[in-house]
């Protein structure tokens, strides 16, 4: 399973790289990339990281893990400025392409609902991944120039 996102709307005030390294220690289970293109290339990306997930069967782990993240990184800028629409964007996607998206902070503000959502879309897509996919997922983002692994 592939999980991806970027911290919307706030990216000044949160730091990449310590919300990195508290997701990876939410999740272990997880294989995280951050993405850094070559020097001189500019793309315009959405998604600012990538996790390969090893233990889909975890999902109610990886959501509370992404709440923790909310909570500590981007609830508290939406609590100084109630204009604020700090949010992270998560997405899921199987092997087939198929996919869910979520805009914690934005869209999804209620934890126990958030939870219940990543769980109802992780079983829609059916996201147990084979070992050979898995491994395939990870060589690809590894080798193709634009991401780092972080852990």
């Amino acid at each position: 399973m592939l999980l991806q996102g970027a911290i919307a709307n706030a990216s000044q005030e949160v730091n990449i790289d310590e919300f990195l390294a508290f997701l990876a220690d939410e999740l272990p289970q997880a294989t995280f990339f951050k993405f850094q293109p070559p020097p001189g290339k500019i793309y315009a990306s959405a998604i600012d990281w990538r996790a390969v997930i090893m233990d889909a069967a975890a999902i109610i782990t990886i959501a509370n893990g992404l709440w923790q993240a909310y909570d500590r990184f981007v609830k508290p800028i939406n609590e100084r400025d109630p204009s604020s629409n700090a949010a992270i964007f998560v997405e899921i996607r199987n092997y087939s392409g198929e996919h869910a998206r979520f805009m914690i902070g934005g869209d999804v503000k209620d934890k126990d609902i958030f939870i219940s959502s990543f769980e109802t879309s992780a079983n829609r897509l059916k996201l147990d991944p084979a070992l050979e996919a898995t491994s395939q997922e990870i060589q690809d983002i590894r080798f193709s120039g634009n991401w780092i692994h972080i852990k």
